[in-house]
């Protein structure tokens, strides 16, 4: 359990996603053209630097990602979030050494999809890591496309209500 831990810690944020079903954001996420909303990035950061911990990934994934070559350990800040319409923990990992992509990820019941995003928003790469066997398997790209704009659009919607007013 210590992995899932260092990987997703839930910071009790759950209680603020309840009333935002409807009440989604109008900035766009523009993950359609792979890409995600510089607004929306920003408040991510934001959010990540107020809430969040330090930890790792750990170094299977951070080599499915690309952002290791070596199965070490990836230095990050991280924070995570319960959706109350899901229950899947969604979380926001910074690396906090040379590589300084943002990680973003979504627990579902089997696997864990991640996806890296440069600082610029462009979605770089994906993997799903499925629990039970600790394996990881690189998502195609038009299911790591659909995936991302579908975590995009989960972050777009909810992320002014945690990270408040600028």
């Amino acid at each position: 359990m210590k992995f899932l831990r260092s990987l997703f810690p839930v910071v009790i944020l759950a209680t603020s996603l309840s009333p935002l079903a409807s009440r989604a954001q109008t900035t766009p996420t523009h993950a359609a053209d792979g890409v995600l909303a510089p607004s929306v990035l920003a408040q991510m950061l934001r959010l990540n630097t107020a809430s969040g911990h330090d930890g790792e990934m750990p170094g299977s994934i951070a080599v499915a990602l690309g952002l290791t070559t070596a199965e070490q350990p990836w230095p990050d800040r991280q924070v995570a979030v319960v959706s109350n319409d899901t229950g899947a923990v969604h979380a926001v990992a910074v690396g906090l050494g040379s590589v300084q992509d943002v990680i973003l990820s979504v627990r579902g019941p089997v696997a864990i999809s991640a996806f890296r995003v440069h600082r610029d928003g462009t979605l770089v790469s994906a993997t799903n890591f499925f629990i039970s066997t600790k394996a990881t398997s690189a998502l195609p790209p038009e299911q790591a496309r659909s995936s991302f704009i579908d975590e995009c659009a989960f972050w777009s919607s909810h992320i002014g209500r945690l990270v408040g007013p600028a």
